[in-house]
């Protein structure tokens, strides 16, 4: 009989698989799962008990319960359809809140990945500055990428990859119909879009992606390496305030 083992080499890699399964926990507790079944239920099961019919008004409460979502983010944790997908790394939706403000970037960072993020450590950092600068509830601001898996190191992704999690992210957008979607960098930025422009141009006007308004600027990866792009971030920022009706400050 043949035996496979799987095992784990390193203690890091331990607690990078144990800090991962943490972090798809807290997700699954965001978004409102309460258990986990262990095992199938069996094939001849009892006759289930008939219970008394609910009050009509009991019917819209219930379906209040369910995020409008939730079906698409089971469909993205189950993922495989293409070679992205990494046994550390189980694609993921992130929250589902309706009427939120958007921050999209091209893919999750390797950090954020394990703790089924989309962004961690410095650049979540700025991120919260320009949340703050904007004067948004960070509640109410979610973290969406383009791809649900960390960016390969060894090769880069394909179109029928970006594709693939690109279909994700409409549906979602058509389910939660965020207020905004504010877009980070050239790769996002094309993504969304379906053109090949760049945030240099597509900065220059809003455009529509199913319904939502979606305004593109500089990821804060490119601060350091281009002086001018945190003022370009800035005015972009400023743009997307003035269209969900938050007054700038005053000079």
């Amino acid at each position: 009989m043949e035996r496979r083992i799987y095992v784990t080499e390193t203690n890091d890699d331990i607690e990078t698989l144990r800090e991962g399964i943490r972090g798809r926990l807290r997700l699954l507790r965001e978004q409102g799962v309460t258990h986990i079944p262990f095992a199938a239920a069996p094939k001849e099961a009892a006759a289930p008990v008939k219970e008394a019919p609910k009050a009509a008004s009991e019917a819209p409460k219930a379906a209040a319960k369910a995020a409008p979502s939730s079906g698409i983010g089971a469909e993205i944790a189950a993922c495989s359809a293409c070679a992205l997908r990494r046994r550390l790394y189980q694609p993921f939706a992130g929250k589902s809140v309706e009427g939120a403000v958007w921050f999209v970037t091209f893919a999750p960072t390797e950090a954020g990945a394990i703790k089924w993020h989309v962004t961690d450590g410095a650049e979540l950092a700025t991120f919260r500055k320009m949340i703050e600068a904007m004067r948004l509830d960070e509640t109410k601001v979610i973290f969406k990428s383009v791809l649900r898996c960390p960016l390969p190191k060894d090769r880069d992704v394909a179109k029928d990859e970006v594709d693939q999690c690109m279909g994700f992210l409409k549906r979602e957008a058509k389910a939660l119909k965020p207020r905004a979607i504010i877009i980070f960098g050239d790769k996002a930025a094309n993504a969304v879009s379906g053109l090949d422009k760049g945030v240099a141009l597509l900065r220059a006007e809003p455009f529509e992606f199913h319904g939502v308004k979606v305004f593109a600027t500089r990821h804060p990866s490119e601060f350091a390496s281009n002086k001018n792009s945190k003022a370009e971030a800035w005015e972009d920022l400023q743009k997307a305030m003035d269209y969900l009706g938050i007054p700038r400050e005053k000079k």
